[in-house]
């Protein structure tokens, strides 16, 4: 007589048990929490502006959610810098001054 094996179904309720595997992403997941298209992740990878996969198997390339939670924190702080307030005014100023040489042409 055989015994019925329990599925085991994912409620979406941590147990506990998590706390020794870390979690893995693939492309999907990196795309879900991201909103980055998957094309644009995998391009992203070929030309290095994703950190290397901390595992690759069978030909598909793993990260740890740590790996990329550190990637984001630093495209962030890179796009900050680039949007600084004082950049944004010295363009403002740039631009200013172009439309005001343009209204000196007319």
């Amino acid at each position: 007589m055989k015994t019925k094996q329990k599925k085991t179904v994912w409620t979406g309720q941590k147990t506990g048990r998590e706390n020794n595997v870390q979690n893995l992403l693939g492309y999907q997941e990196i795309s879900e929490m991201s909103g980055f298209a998957i094309q644009t992740l995998r391009q992203w990878k070929s030309s290095k502006n994703i950190p290397e996969p901390d595992f690759i198997i069978e030909r598909v390339p793993i990260w740890k959610e740590a790996t990329i939670k550190r990637w984001f924190t630093l495209r962030k702080q890179l796009t900050n810098r680039r949007n600084h307030p004082r950049k944004r005014a010295k363009a403002e100023r740039a631009s200013d001054h172009d439309v005001q040489d343009t209204d000196q042409d007319e």
